[in-house]
């Protein structure tokens, strides 16, 4: 994947942009400059994939239109389910009733990190839904 050029300043210091809980690669790669993290274990389909080094411009293709890697270093590609996004909509056909129903009471920051776990974490919508209970009393306590 080539680097683009900078569309606010024309800059060719271009980094990619890391999504995703970092790793000993990507920790190194952050220390040498060559990537920079994201500040957040959940990816949208509007997140940028490059940072300007020389301006701080964020931009580019979304996770939609062209091949990423997570913190773990594995590509992200939402058209291969094993390695993609997975959405709130497959996590409650995983779930019983009861959990759907408690699910569905919860708060955009909590839905928002059980999504996060789910897609950062190895085999994550499985452990999502084997964790669901423990999940769901723990949200309640922040």
């Amino acid at each position: 994947m080539s680097k683009p050029k900078c569309p606010a300043c024309g800059s060719n210091h271009i980094v990619q942009i890391v999504y995703g809980y970092p790793t000993p690669q990507t920790y190194q790669a952050h220390k040498q400059g060559l990537i920079v993290f994201s500040g957040t274990c959940c990816i949208e389909p509007d997140d940028p994939a490059w940072r300007c080094r020389a301006c701080g411009h964020s931009f580019g293709a979304t996770a939609k239109s062209m091949e990423r890697k997570r913190g773990d270093g594995k590509p992200l590609k939402t058209d291969d389910k094993s390695k993609g996004i997975i959405s709130l909509t497959m996590i409650r056909q995983r779930l019983t009733p009861d959990q759907r129903e408690a699910l569905d009471k919860l708060d955009e920051s909590t839905l928002s990190e059980i999504i996060g776990m789910a897609n950062d974490f190895p085999d994550g919508l499985n452990w999502v839904v084997q964790h669901f209970w423990l999940i769901h009393d723990q949200s309640k306590l922040l």
